[in-house]
């Protein structure tokens, strides 16, 4: 929704975000950085197909090689993968997640259905739609195969804390109670 308004110039006037994205797209809309012991990489999933495969996938590509952190996130706004109304993204399916499975990416984070999932690990990498934030939640449509723990009747939040090679996750619902938690280790 952030980029339908005047292409997307509010969101960026708003925001400080890295300019380390691909050459040719827009700046604040690609970017990646390091905190601690984690890599974070953000990509705008709304360009087409072509561009996701053709500017977006390389740079993708380059970023997470040269990642020297021990944790590796996406963040986007189409889902791969999601039993919500929408459903998993083909254009992201296709375009990037060979590269995340390739590059090692422990976790992607998605929006964009208005409901809570997490999937088990899909050829290593784990992904959980967190779109129950703030508008109104969504049915979901069917189960995806792969999907371990769902929410949709009450807004919530994902917190995840990573502490040397391990980490946890919650999603708490707006009361505070717990909705989903995991952990997950790395070497």
């Amino acid at each position: 929704h952030d980029v339908k308004a005047d292409h997307g110039r509010p969101l960026s006037l708003a925001s400080a975000a890295p300019d380390n994205g691909p050459s040719g797209l827009p700046s604040g809309r690609n970017y990646s950085f390091d905190y601690g012991d984690a890599h974070f990489t953000i990509i705008d999933s709304n360009e087409d197909a072509q561009t996701l495969r053709a500017r977006t996938r390389p740079w993708l590509e380059r970023d997470l090689a040269a990642a020297k952190r021990r944790w590796k996130f996406v963040f986007l706004h189409h889902p791969p993968f999601s039993s919500g109304r929408h459903g998993s993204s083909k254009k992201v399916q296709s375009a990037l997640v060979p590269t995340f499975q390739r590059m090692k990416v422990n976790l992607v984070f998605a929006g964009h259905d208005h409901d809570y999932e997490r999937f088990r690990p899909i050829n290593g990498v784990t992904y959980v739609v967190s779109g129950d934030g703030g508008a109104g939640l969504y049915r979901f449509e069917k189960t995806h195969a792969a999907s371990v723990r769902r929410a949709n009747r009450r807004h919530g939040l994902t917190m995840v804390s990573v502490d040397g090679g391990r980490l946890e996750l919650k999603h708490l619902a707006a009361d505070s109670s717990v909705l989903d938690q995991f952990q997950m280790m790395v070497g």
